[in-house]
């Protein structure tokens, strides 16, 4: 008895796309060359915030690339968010220190969620 229960259901649209793309983590660099390179990725991801990134003991602030003023409705959530605190979560290949985005501050104003 021959059946084909998954060709009933309409397949995703992403999942066309499963060879061609690929789904991309924002919460740390894909491609590192150093320590400058983390920091550039991250202050990119969030131009409006102040960027803290662990270095060993230390703690390195970076400003904002962007303006500080007050979020409005449609403004994209990286927009949003007033401080970033970047931690040392590892190596990658190579030697190098993996970091990632632990925490995000965000605005006074900005809500999650509408209730």
């Amino acid at each position: 008895m021959a059946t084909e229960p998954l060709s009933r259901f309409p397949r995703p649209s992403w999942e066309g796309a499963r060879g061609r793309e690929r789904l991309l983590p924002l919460w740390e660099p894909r491609g590192v060359s150093g320590y400058r390179g983390q920091v550039r990725f991250f202050r990119r991801q969030y131009p409006n915030a102040e960027v803290r990134v662990q270095r060993g003991t230390q703690e390195d602030r970076w400003p904002p690339l962007g303006g500080t003023a007050a979020p409005a409705p449609g403004v994209p959530p990286a927009q949003q968010v007033a401080r970033v605190i970047v931690t040392e979560q590892g190596y990658l290949r190579g030697g190098l220190k993996r970091r990632r985005d632990r925490t995000l501050i965000l605005k006074p104003g900005v809500k999650l969620c509408a209730a």
